[in-house]
């Protein structure tokens, strides 16, 4: 199912106040996700004119916040948190999944182009969390201090975790150098 545009909001044209006014925005001094402003770029609404914005229903309230990118993806525009896009307190990606399929999105929704702002539901494929958890993690090819997570060179923690063998062995090293102080 593709969005329609929405016939209570007008295109937003960049420099314009999005609720239909006409009158430019000003550019925003910095970068607040949240609110869903990048340093140097138009605001969408001038102090205020966001309430002048009918809310429609829940896909027009979705639709006003979602960019369609070139590359498929539909990338949220609206508030974030973590790097997901956020609508009424749930994850965005999620509240879209369930409205335009209709099916309860499981326990996790994989992002399977990697955009973490996505909410392209053909680009989302419910998970079970012990799935989603070991496609990440098997992303993951090396420490943060650039060794290789081979077999041979990754323990388990008592909690299940994997940790490299060469930085646990250097950690340990330098500890019982401060405790031979």
């Amino acid at each position: 199912m593709v969005l329609a545009q929405n016939p209570l909001m007008p295109t937003p044209v960049p420099g314009l106040c999005a609720c239909g006014c006409g009158e430019a925005t000003a550019l925003a001094t910095k970068t607040n996700n949240s609110r869903g402003w990048v340093q140097g770029q138009p605001r969408r609404f001038i102090n205020g004119h966001h309430a002048k914005v009918s809310r429609g229903t829940l896909v027009q309230q979705l639709e006003c916040k979602i960019s369609f990118d070139d590359d498929g993806c539909w990338r949220w525009t609206g508030a974030t948190s973590f790097g997901y896009g956020v609508h009424k307190r749930r994850r965005a990606h999620r509240t879209v999944y369930e409205t335009l399929t209709g099916n309860n999105a499981g326990e996790h929704l994989h992002h399977l182009c990697g955009n973490t702002r996505c909410v392209n539901p053909d680009h989302l494929q419910p998970m079970a969390v012990a799935d989603h958890r070991q496609t990440h993690t098997s992303q993951i090819t090396q420490c943060k201090h650039g060794h290789d997570l081979t077999d041979e060179n990754v323990t388990r923690t008592t909690l299940g975790h994997r940790q490299c063998r060469k930085c646990r062995r250097e950690y340990a090293r330098r500890a019982y150098a401060r405790k031979k102080l």
